[in-house]
């Protein structure tokens, strides 16, 4: 994870908890076969990057 700025919503835990879990999804809808690219990979995506 990059340094961030002191401060701000950085440093709120659940802002924190957050983040990793992106990664993680990120991750995982990584390794989904191709024909799913468009389907349930970019659903979890959308639902994380709200």
């Amino acid at each position: 994870m990059e340094e961030q700025p002191r401060g701000g919503f950085y440093t709120i835990m659940a802002w924190q908890q957050a983040d990793d879990l992106v990664i993680v999804i990120y991750q995982i809808t990584r390794k989904f076969p191709r024909h799913e690219l468009y389907g349930l990979t970019s659903q979890l995506i959308r639902l994380v990057d709200r």
